[in-house]
């Protein structure tokens, strides 16, 4: 496997927090929380569209309108909405991106699938469960990584 931009994946200077809201207990907000709490020093940049500000920090509508590329993406948001938010993060020249989103699909339609051939005809190294089971479960698999071109690679 290549390690094809897994500094932006594992040593990230800026982060665009994708589905971030300021909601108790949603997925983005504790993505948020756990951030901060971990003492990440670099740029979070939350994306929702219909904020303005998320705990303090400026929100933008859509990836696409981040004021510059951050190392990585992380994407909390539903199913449907996944491949375009992959999209616009390729297209701004992302590092890398992690779909924290469950229930992808695995037909070749579905948003995971759809999501992953976007991410390797930009270059843009994506992380992605396979399966709604965490990895290690019955029935569950290991996560998976696109990029580089050289196709969809177990880690």
């Amino acid at each position: 496997m290549s390690t094809y931009r897994f500094d932006k994946l594992l040593a990230p200077r800026s982060i665009a927090l994708v589905g971030a809201v300021a909601r108790p207990g949603s997925l983005g907000r504790s993505v948020l929380d756990s951030l901060r709490a971990a003492g990440f020093p670099g740029a979070i940049m939350p994306v929702q569209p219909d904020q303005v500000a998320v705990e303090g920090l400026p929100c933008v509508p859509r990836v696409a309108d981040l004021p510059a590329a951050p190392d990585l993406v992380l994407i909390a948001v539903p199913p449907p909405s996944v491949p375009e938010v992959v999209a616009q993060a390729a297209a701004i020249g992302a590092g890398a991106a992690v779909i924290l989103t469950a229930r992808l699909g695995s037909g070749p339609d579905d948003p995971g699938p759809v999501a992953h051939r976007i991410a390797r005809a930009h270059g843009l190294r994506l992380l992605a469960a396979t399966a709604s089971a965490p990895a290690g479960a019955a029935g569950g698999s290991a996560p998976v990584a696109a990029g580089s071109g050289a196709g969809v690679s177990r880690l």
